[in-house]
């Protein structure tokens, strides 16, 4: 799965893809809170980005990406709780919030070719790290956010109480040391996030489906 990304085209969205976009995230309306919406759409184009990865015409996912203070993100429950959890502002990081995959591309490592693009905008936001969070009801790519070096924070309901997976990438400085390693099912949510709440990071998933965390 590593070299999957170089099947794969990166194209920039705009206003003219918003129908193509929307019928992609439509997916995500059974959850309580859909993000994704006519009016977001309007701004991101604006105060954002949103970015798609294709396979020739085929569009295999779709990714935005956006400032901590824009209002988009700024006034959302999430931007409260993320605060919270990091105990910061938020200033030095970028968002890369929910990720759309095509069913087709479910086995293909889209993550590989989108924590690139994210870590593009990164730089030239002159920012330290990026935190991405999905749905915890929307099949996460574990495995690729682990290998390209996001961490697992949070478990927490955001927006509407919906419970999400909060990873950020380069809030660590490399000579950290590891106090204890403890491993947690993925299936066992409740534990995830109590493991979160205390201070332990996911770094690691295994064959076996755990969680490998540290702190």
């Amino acid at each position: 799965m590593e070299n999957d990304y170089k099947l794969f085209e990166v194209h920039r969205m705009f206003k003219e893809d918003k129908k193509l976009i929307k019928n992609c995230y439509s997916e995500y309306d059974f959850l309580h809170y859909n993000p994704v919406n006519d009016e977001f759409l309007d701004r991101i184009f604006i105060d954002g980005s949103f970015w798609g990865i294709f396979e020739g015409e085929k569009v295999a996912a779709l990714s935005y990406m956006l400032l901590p203070q824009s209002k988009l993100f700024s006034n959302l429950t999430a931007s409260w709780e993320i605060k919270d959890l990091l105990n910061s502002n938020l200033d030095d990081y970028i968002i890369s919030g929910y990720v759309w995959k095509s069913k087709k591309y479910e086995n293909k490592s889209c993550y590989v070719a989108l924590s690139k693009l994210w870590e593009i905008w990164r730089i030239k936001k002159k920012k330290k790290g990026i935190i991405h969070y999905m749905p915890a009801h929307i099949k996460v790519d574990f495995e690729s956010l682990f290998n390209e070096n996001f961490e697992l924070i949070g478990l927490r309901g955001l927006d509407k109480l919906v419970p999400h997976y909060i990873f950020v990438k380069n809030i660590y400085d490399e000579k950290l040391s590891i106090e204890k390693t403890l491993e947690c099912p993925l299936s066992d949510t409740k534990e995830i996030s109590k493991l979160c709440e205390h201070g332990y990071r996911g770094y690691e998933i295994t064959a076996g489906q755990n969680i490998l965390f540290r702190r």
